[in-house]
């Protein structure tokens, strides 16, 4: 609640707007609002609410200051996203508007923000980012400038058209440009004003006669306000490196270096105030290469942080040489490819990730070794000629079509450019028949079957198929991968009974508050003695219940209104309680708490609806309104998330799901962590080593496992929100060069681990405090002695034991007593050398155990489904027949198909094979149920919590959400 001192009346355009000083002040001292506060942040005033005019338009200044309010972005269709920018600008908040749009820049996740066709005639050559997120694009003799809301600006054009041959950001106002057409004697530098375009002023030189015959090529721009550019005289073959002063624009030095070796990149080194020549480093390169390195590198980039400096050359290899070392000595890290050329890779490094343009497409590398961990693919413009990064954005400039694209967070995942036609379909529901043609929908009713309705829907091309499902109609388009989902509303939930034959007409329904024990009615009026609260919103009056408020839960923030017994506070003086938030959300969550039912009107947001329940503390009710608990006889696609990318070539993937919906993916080596509201949190790594496996200690924290060994940091614990290591376990020597595998949790705060040591084949389970992150055992004695690594671990909560299952090269299952240091139960498999070789029984790829039934199911190669009584000697009982799939296996190559998985929720089974997901349920195990996607392919696994089943395919790095909807 805000105080009366502090609330704050605005008149915008004639519209009242109420908020407080808080609110404004969060815009910053430079801003709009700063001039209405003192030097303490006070409002100037004699401490009464007095109105403020301002005379811009109410409905932009409704949108930026819920982005103050809030710190969210959400711009309804009636407003122009430029317009709006525009006035973010005026108020002097467009960062606040920049922040909440991207996050700060990821390589990682990155998504494509928009793409630009370039109308004007010419090649484009160079494009360069400036700090606030513009960018300027070289076209032969003149370079086109984008301000950061993708407007192109005036056109800046040196003298008599010459040619442009390099630019480069002075600050984030000003641009200079070389000419490579005219003499630095004769106006070969300027510097322009990148808003308007106006020349500002022409470099000077010291000595005509020392530059007379010179011109200037690269740019680089020192921290000490100067500029330098490499200049060459064509005639002797001299060159060297000019130096200006930025502010006064004289010529203070010259630098001449080696003859024949112009240079065409500049590079300041912000720690060591020295400047990277990359022509001088070529030519002394050559000078000393041997015959076992003969490859020409086409770009280079200085690394401070490393002490480093990368190379790549035309078969798209990255190299790497320490600038502590005497020698010129380059570390490959990728292998020669012969049968690729590329004239034109760049480089780019930016917090911490090297960035590389090779053909098509931008990879991302991170970590100590530079493991490539995502790739960027759009779909048009060819051959990248040349990126940048600045401002949280990349730009990347295509070759034989002029398009820049700016990114900022997730690049949006390649369309399927398949061309097959799209064929009618039939379905018939309910007496109704349904006919797919081009984009639209039919429906045919009666029995002379009149068409009765049609369903249509622009994007996304024609339609290829489509079914129902339940209350559901799903059309899968060709073009764009859409989905649509089409529904019938719902009808009135509750009814009253009427009428002589006491017909369901209407109901009376509060929440979900359980049993009424009594009611009155009287005088055509349904009495309740509730105590009424008056509630400000954003200057709008709200009125309600203490009783309605209650039903918000102790951890909202309706509680502080109410006293422990949840009535009124006894002070009289409030009158009304003050919220600085959004009316029209608030209007959403309000009736929501009154009943139980979530209506979203089209005007309003859905994730800000989330986030206003999260600020509420009221986002229990909005899931619980929104989905039942998870029922796999029912589910519904909720979203498919695309998008992210990595290099292939055994890169392994798991995904794990909280038990409050959010999920984890781990992808190579990094960890992708979706919230409730599906957005993507930070990415997670360990040193960016190649994740193993991942597990939720609770809905905040995740481990991770990766291949590094455990005593060099091995295994961490993460805060799933921000992505923060909080600690790395500690071992003991015992672990020493062992690293950790599979996961699992227990209910008394110990982590489990399968640890392997590959160099002498030994195995074991290791066994931490969470809360104190220390190795407190490690099992590799009689029971636990274990021959081979564990694929699988699994904490039984009722038995308070620990199953231990191993899939290749032997199957076995063990249960063991943690507590009493022993084995109570085990099924020994045997050993195999490939997939085909023994019976489908001895060999299995995914167990569980169900402590409910006292039993394990386990799925061989060709899903079929085994069960073993724990209370007996281990027999396997099979509950389907072998169906003669052939999974793809290579262990030689290390090529793997997508085996089944099993999950268990609520008295139901799940197994999944190839791309769908089969529901079993019952005493016998029926299949009563089943669902899939068709794009993305088989699946590589997948997750229930929260009440959403999470699933991952394997070829299109495609993440499907399920939910089961709510029950009218």
């Amino acid at each position: 609640m805000e105080s009366q001192k502090n609330r704050v009346k605005l008149n915008v355009g004639g519209k009242k707007f109420e908020t407080t000083a808080t609110t404004l002040a969060s815009g910053g001292r430079t801003s709009f609002f700063g001039a209405m506060f003192n030097d303490d942040w006070n409002l100037h005033s004699d401490g009464s609410i007095t109105e403020i005019f301002i005379d811009r338009n109410p409905e932009y200044f409704g949108v930026l200051l819920d982005l103050l309010r809030t710190g969210e972005l959400y711009i309804p269709p009636k407003i122009d996203k430029k317009h709006l920018y525009r006035e973010a600008l005026y108020y002097g908040i467009e960062d606040h508007l920049r922040l909440a749009k991207w996050g700060p820049f990821d390589g990682n996740r990155l998504r494509l923000a928009e793409s630009i066709k370039g109308p004007t005639k010419g090649k484009a050559e160079k494009i360069r980012a400036s700090p606030n997120s513009w960018c300027c694009v070289v076209r032969d003799n003149i370079v086109s400038v984008y301000n950061w809301m993708l407007e192109e600006k005036t056109t800046i054009t040196t003298r008599d058209y010459r040619r442009v041959n390099d630019v480069c950001w002075v600050n984030s106002d000003n641009i200079a440009v070389s000419s490579s057409d005219k003499y630095l004697a004769s106006e070969g530098i300027g510097l322009f004003t990148a808003s308007t375009g106006e020349l500002k002023y022409n470099f000077q030189v010291k000595d005509e006669d020392q530059l007379k015959d010179y011109t200037a090529g690269a740019l680089g721009v020192g921290s000490d306000y100067k500029l330098f550019s490499s200049c060459t005289e064509i005639t002797n073959k001299k060159n060297g490196i000019a130096v200006w002063d930025q502010i006064t624009g004289k010529q203070t030095d010259f630098l001449q270096y080696l003859p024949y070796s112009k240079a065409t990149k500049l590079q300041w080194l912000q720690g060591k105030i020295r400047r990277l020549c990359r022509g001088l480093m070529l030519r002394i390169k050559e000078c000393i290469k041997t015959p076992t390195d003969q490859r020409m590198y086409k770009d280079a980039i200085a690394i401070e942080e490393r002490n480093s400096i990368c190379i790549v050359d035309s078969h798209e290899n990255l190299g790497f040489m320490d600038l502590r070392s005497t020698t010129s000595s380059i570390e490959w890290r990728s292998t020669t490819r012969d049968n690729i050329y590329n004239p034109y890779p760049k480089l780019a490094f930016h917090e911490g990730q090297l960035f590389a343009s090779l053909e098509h497409t931008i990879s991302v590398y991170c970590g100590p070794d530079w493991v490539p961990t995502s790739q960027l693919q759009p779909s048009h413009g060819g051959l990248i000629w040349d990126l940048s990064i600045g401002g949280d954005r990349l730009f990347a400039l295509y070759w034989n079509i002029d398009i820049r694209t700016n990114t900022s967070v997730n690049w949006r995942y390649k369309k399927d450019s398949s061309s097959d036609m799209c064929f009618p379909k039939l379905v018939f529901h309910e007496g109704q028949l349904f006919s797919s043609l081009n984009n639209s929908i039919s429906v045919y009713s009666g029995s002379d079957w009149l068409p009765t309705s049609q369903l249509r829907k622009s994007p996304g091309g024609p339609i290829c198929d489509f079914f129902n499902w339940w209350y559901q109609l799903f059309a899968l388009h060709k073009d764009e991968n859409v989905i649509d989902l089409w529904e019938t509303p719902r009808p009135p939930n509750f009814a009253m009974h009427s009428g002589s034959d006491w017909l369901q007409t209407s109901q009376l329904r509060h929440c979900d508050s359980g049993p009424i024990h009594d009611y009155s009615v009287g005088g055509n009026r349904l009495f309740s003695l509730q105590s009424t609260v008056k509630l400000n919103v954003g200057g709008r009056i709200f009125e309600t219940t203490a009783t309605t408020l209650e039903f918000s839960g102790q951890n909202s923030l309706f509680r502080a209104m109410l006293d422990e017994n949840w009535n009124l506070h006894s002070d009289s003086a409030i009158t009304e309680h003050f919220i600085d938030r959004d009316p029209d959300y608030f209007a959403v969550l309000l009736n929501l708490l009154r009943t139980g039912e979530l209506y979203i009107p089209p005007n309003i947001n859905k994730k800000l609806v989330y986030k206003e329940a999260e600020y509420y503390g009221i986002l229990d009710h909005v899931r619980s309104a929104e989905c039942d608990k998870f029922d796999g006889n029912r589910p519904r696609l909720a979203r498919s998330i695309t998008g992210w990318s990595v290099r292939d070539g055994g890169i392994s993937r798991a995904i794990e799901a909280s038990s409050n919906g959010w999920c984890c993916v781990a992808h190579g080596s990094v960890v992708h962590v979706y919230d409730w509201m599906l957005e993507e949190r930070p990415t997670i790594n360990l040193d960016y080593h190649k994740v193993n496996n991942l597990c939720w200690i609770d809905s905040e924290n995740i481990v991770v496992s990766s291949e590094e060994n455990l005593d060099s940091g091995g295994m961490g614990l993460f805060n799933a929100s921000t992505g923060e290591l909080k600690y790395k376990f500690q071992v003991t020597d015992v672990l020493e060069d062992y690293t950790a595998g599979a996961l699992s949790v227990s209910s008394d705060n110990k982590l489990f681990s399968s640890c392997t040591k590959s160099t002498s084949n030994k195995h074991g389970i290791g066994v931490w405090d969470q809360v104190t992150d220390k190795q407190i055992d490690f099992l590799d004695r009689p029971p636990y002695k274990y021959q081979h690594n564990a694929s699988k671990l699994q904490w039984l909560h009722d038995t308070k034991c620990l199953m231990v299952a191993g899939f290749h090269p032997r199957s076995n299952i063990i249960l063991y007593d943690v507590r009493n240091d022993k084995m109570v139960w085990s099924k020994p498999g045997v050993y195999a050398s490939s997939c085909y070789d023994i019976a489908r029984e001895e060999l299995f790829r995914d167990v569980i155990a169900i402590e409910e039934s006292c039993s394990i199911c386990l799925a061989d190669w060709n899903e079929c489904l085994g069960f073993m009584d724990l209370r007996s000697n281990g027999t396997i009982y099979w509950r389907n027949s072998v169906k003669g799939v052939q999974p793809f296996c290579n262990w030689g190559t290390g090529n793997y198909s997508c085996y089944p998985k099993l999950a268990f929720h609520e008295g139901q089974l799940f197994s999944s094979l190839n791309d769908t997901i089969t529901v079993y349920s019952g005493s016998d195990w029926v299949p009563t149920s089943q669902f899939h996607q068709k794009h993305g392919g088989p699946i590589w696994d997948f997750s229930i919590g929260g009440d959403r089943l999470f699933s991952l395919h394997r070829n299109e790095d495609v993440l499907d959400v399920w939910e089961t909807p709510r029950m009218t």
